[in-house]
């Protein structure tokens, strides 16, 4: 847990919205998780986006978090249209994804 002034944060807030924990990462400002996976889309090949879109695919130990795929999944679909399918697929066991990014 991260302490910042008078709340405490859970790392999972800091993935999804580090501009409002008032926060800077390493000397840095981080971009929302939500804002990555759709500028990566975006610089991709408009034909290919649909697909990309329904298959978000997470991997490595922070994806474990509890509510991280879920939370990711609600995110995107506020970044893309109504008729857009986002879907977030965790693949295998928990060691799998640990040790796969």
């Amino acid at each position: 847990m991260l302490c910042s002034g008078q709340s405490d944060l859970k790392y999972p807030s800091l993935c999804f919205d580090p501009i409002g924990t008032n926060l800077r990462i390493l000397g840095g400002d981080m971009l929302a998780m939500q804002h990555v996976v759709s500028s990566s889309i975006g610089m991709c090949d408009v034909d290919v986006r649909p697909s990309l879109w329904s298959n978000i695919i997470l991997a490595g130990g922070t994806t474990l978090m509890t509510g991280f795929s879920e939370r990711l999944m609600t995110e995107c679909q506020f970044k893309t249209t109504s008729n857009m399918r986002v879907k977030v697929v965790t693949g295998g066991n928990t060691s799998d994804r640990i040790f796969s990014a």
